[in-house]
C-alpha cells in the first residue's frame, strides 16, 4: 500500500473539485450542469449533460464569454437559452468556485450551491421538479 504523500507526488495535474448540479438546483430541464475548480488545460466553463451516463453528448459554455464551445448533445434552443442564462446569472459565483473552490470546506461548497441564482422560469422549473419527486 502506498503512502498518502507518494500518491500525490505521482500526479502531474493539480487536484480539482467538481460537482454535477441537478435540475432541481439549476432549474434547467432534463439535464445536469458540471462545474469544476481550475484545471490546467482550459479556462472557466460549465458543461451541460442531458444524461450523466452518456458524457459524450454535452454542451460546453465558456465563462465569462458565454459562448457555446461545443454542442455534441444537439441541444434545443430552449435548453441552450436556459444554460446560457444560468451561466450569466451565476458567472461571479462560478468564477469564484473555479478560482478558489478547491480550498473550500464542505459547508462553503453547500453554501455556494444553496446560493446559486435562478431566473423566474428556472425557479418555476426547479419547484416543479422538486414537487414531482
Amino acid at each position: 500500500m502506498k503512502k498518502y504523500k507518494s500518491i500525490f507526488k505521482e500526479t502531474k495535474d493539480p487536484l480539482f473539485e467538481m460537482a454535477n448540479l441537478s435540475p432541481s438546483r439549476t432549474g434547467i430541464e432534463r439535464g445536469y450542469i458540471y462545474i469544476s475548480t481550475k484545471q490546467r488545460n482550459h479556462g472557466c466553463r460549465i458543461k451541460y449533460f442531458s444524461n450523466l451516463n452518456d458524457q459524450s453528448r454535452l454542451m460546453i459554455v465558456s465563462i465569462p464569454h458565454f459562448k457555446v464551445i461545443e454542442d455534441t448533445a444537439s441541444c434545443s434552443n430552449k435548453i441552450k437559452k436556459q444554460v446560457l442564462q444560468f451561466a450569466k446569472i451565476n458567472s461571479k459565483k462560478l468564477l469564484d468556485f473555479w478560482n478558489q473552490g478547491n480550498s473550500w470546506t464542505d459547508d462553503e461548497v453547500r453554501e455556494f450551491q444553496d446560493n446559486l441564482k435562478l431566473s423566474d422560469t428556472q425557479l418555476e422549473n426547479a419547484k416543479n421538479i422538486i414537487l414531482s419527486k
